[in-house]
Formats: C-alpha cells, structure tokens, sequence
C-alpha cells in the first residue's frame, strides 16, 4: 500500500499544479483526475474512483463533447 500512497500523492501534487496552471478547461485536467480514478480503482477503493471518474467525464464532456473518442474511451475504460 505504500506505493500507492506514493503515486497518490504524486498525482495529487499533478492535479493541485495543473489547477493552478492551466486553464479551468484543459484536457490536462481531465487526465489528472482519470489517473486518479485509475489509481483508487486498483487500490479498491471503488467509490473514490467514481467519484473521480465522474470529474473526468464532466471535464471531457464539457471540452470535447460526449460524443468525442476521449470521453467515450474514459467511459469504456471504467465500465461505465
């Protein structure tokens, strides 16, 4: 577990810099929340993930559309 609370924090750290420095509707934002919902999901930590995943979805919908490739691949690579 103590390498998940590593890479946790790095993609955290990720998250909190590309706020600051992208603008609110870049797609780097939505790959920042995907790595975390990634990351919770193979710690099992389900209900963390979604609520991630369901950040990545509202950014990618909002950038390229829910029609897009990306945000359709976000939602087969989670199930959803």
């Amino acid at each position: 577990m103590g390498e998940y609370s590593k890479a946790l924090s790095s993609h955290e750290r990720a998250l909190e810099i590309r706020k600051i420095a992208l603008p609110p509707n870049h797609p780097g934002l939505a790959a920042s929340y995907n790595n975390i919902a990634s990351l919770y999901d193979s710690m099992d930590e389900y209900s963390k993930a979604l609520l991630f995943l369901e950040r990545t979805l509202g950014y990618l919908r909002k950038i390229t559309g829910s029609k897009s490739s990306a945000y359709c691949s976000a939602k087969m690579k989670h199930g959803k």
